[in-house]
């Protein structure tokens, strides 16, 4: 499949699988459970982010001579 049908029918999948999960478990409860996933997303994101800068910062070599060009 081309990659730019696929960049267009995922987005339209999702909103449809939302569109039906709304039907069946409410409108309410579809909006509470991305809003939650979203929290949960950012929050892994935000404590791999730190976990790779802390882990990266720790193990850099001192620069003792200038690259050559």
């Amino acid at each position: 499949m081309r990659p730019g049908l696929l960049f267009f029918l995922t987005p339209l999948l999702e909103l449809y699988l939302l569109i039906e999960v709304g039907a069946y478990i409410g409108a309410w409860t579809t909006v509470a459970l991305v809003v939650l996933s979203a929290i949960v997303g950012v929050s892994i994101l935000r404590r791999q982010g730190l976990a790779v800068l802390s882990r990266g910062i720790g193990t850099q070599k001192p620069r003792t001579s200038r690259p050559s060009t």
